[in-house]
């Protein structure tokens, strides 16, 4: 637990108040760690999990996304998640199911810290009629410990940000910001960036606050720009041993998107998509945050937490190619912008607030327990129980195989897969014992032979599910299903 008298002095009441919801907090981290297994993103998994599992030999370096022939994305997570690897390994945890589950974990945590010193900051900055509800909102916003979960640069750039930008101003109203301090914060702004590149607008965007707002001296300016540093040319290394050539890999990846223009090839929206996808995301919640979140900024415009995010956001609405997850690394702050920003709030609106609280509640409970990809779910039953040997026989594309690029982290050693264009043909030329994977929640009635001799052994969806197949939703939702089937030999 942190120790909150070390970062600001609270009378024991709101001490123990704030140390209540820096719990809660945690304990919803963890769950969401637990439970919302696989990536929001597939770069999530095949820029991160993909790049550490070649590192480590698992797959060849050809069979990587396009991006590592490119040299365009930073190998410190990736080689982060390599030595974690090797340490449960040394330990006895082998599974690749397993070693996902830790890098949550790890990821959650480091969000948590994120979100509990924004906690720990709104005692300075909100009123203190309504600093209660902010550090609520701080531990309950449903996205937040879902956001947080995840393995994704965006997550782990944003988290490392915030603790950075809460901890200047703490160390700052305690009088603390002394070079070393400076120095490690530098540090955290430096690592921001090269986990997710895009962090460089908002630590250009904070630093040029502080420069211009006489925040910092000289001295000051000098132990950040040196933390910076250090992490880039640890980082530039990094990058050195996994594409095994000396590389600037931010310049690569502008290049590369922006200029060259690759990141166009996945999706052109206009500068407005963003407004619109906040107001359609959840409506009516999101659309409401998204409002309170404009109208705090313009109520506190000359903010450094506002001078952080607006520019941020303004580039992102400018760049054609655009993603929900890119807003990732503002979200955990929003909370804080609007509790102290939004103007006081009439008695009416209160009850409109209420629904809005149910509607978080249900979201909440619904992304803590529900997993981000439900793949992963049947990733984890194969290599579970076929560790090593196995051969699928399927009409559907190989799971394994996504968008042309192989998912080598989770898949079992020997891995086999057989694709048949029917099931009359599997009928016809099996008979053998053998695995049948299937996109369909069940085995179609004119499939008379798999119906007898295939018993399902594994299911994304419990079979009761279906007495709720209303409009036959079952028959459009793409299934993982896993039948163990036994053929009788043929005669000679």
């Amino acid at each position: 637990m942190i120790s909150v008298t070390n970062l600001i002095i609270l009378d024991p009441r709101e001490s123990k108040f704030l140390k209540r919801w820096v719990t809660i907090s945690l304990v919803l981290h963890l769950i969401a760690a637990v439970f919302s297994v696989g990536p929001y993103h597939p770069d999530e998994h095949f820029q991160v999990l993909e790049f550490a599992n070649a590192f480590m030999g698992g797959t060849s370096f050809k069979a990587l996304a396009w991006e590592y022939e490119h040299q365009m994305r930073s190998w410190v997570q990736p080689l982060f998640y390599s030595g974690l690897i090797r340490m449960l390994q040394a330990i006895g945890i082998q599974k690749s199911v397993d070693h996902a589950l830790v890098f949550r974990l790890v990821s959650s945590l480091i969000g948590w810290g994120a979100s509990s010193l924004l906690m720990v900051l709104s005692f300075m900055w909100v009123s203190e009629s309504r600093v209660r509800a902010t550090v609520k909102a701080l531990a309950l916003f449903w996205v937040i410990p879902y956001i947080h979960a995840r393995t994704s640069g965006e997550n782990l750039g944003g988290s490392l940000f915030w603790i950075g930008f809460s901890l200047f101003f703490l160390i700052q109203s305690k009088g603390r910001t002394y070079f070393w301090n400076l120095f490690g914060i530098g540090c955290l702004f430096g690592l921001s960036f090269w986990f997710r590149f895009q962090m460089g607008v908002i630590v250009f965007s904070f630093s040029l606050f502080l420069l211009l707002n006489k925040q910092v001296n000289c001295r000051h300016i000098l132990g950040l720009a040196l933390g910076i540093l250090a992490t880039s040319f640890m980082c530039i290394i990094f990058d050195r041993i996994g594409y095994g050539v000396w590389t600037f890999t931010p310049w690569n990846y502008f290049r590369i998107n922006l200029i060259d223009g690759k990141s166009e090839l996945f999706g052109v929206w206009p500068w407005w998509q963003y407004i619109y996808w906040s107001a359609v995301f959840i409506p009516p919640l999101s659309g409401a945050i998204f409002l309170a979140a404009l109208i705090a900024c313009f109520a506190k415009l000359r903010h450094p937490l506002v001078l952080a995010i607006l520019p941020y956001f303004f580039i992102l609405c400018l760049i054609k190619n655009k993603d929900m997850r890119y807003l990732f690394v503002i979200l955990p702050a929003l909370p804080l912008l609007i509790g102290m920003g939004f103007p006081e709030i009439k008695f009416k609106l209160k009850r409109i607030l209420f629904l809005f609280q149910i509607q978080n509640a249900l979201f909440l409970a619904l992304v803590l327990f529900k997993p981000a990809d439900k793949m992963v779910l049947f990733y984890s039953y194969l290599k579970s129980n076929f560790p090593n040997d196995v051969e699928l026989i399927s009409t559907d594309f190989d799971p394994f195989f996504i968008g042309g690029i192989q998912n080598t982290f989770y898949r079992p050693k020997n891995y086999h897969f057989l694709h048949y264009s029917s099931l009359k043909k599997i009928e016809e030329e099996l008979d053998r014992p053998f695995l049948l994977y299937s996109e369909k929640f069940e085995i179609p009635n004119e499939a008379k032979k798999l119906r007898e001799f295939c018993q399902v052994v594994y299911q994304v969806y419990p079979n009761w599910i279906k007495y709720f197949n209303i409009n036959d939703w079952l028959s459009r939702t793409r299934q993982f299903s896993l039948y163990r089937c036994n053929f009788p030999k043929k005669s000679d």
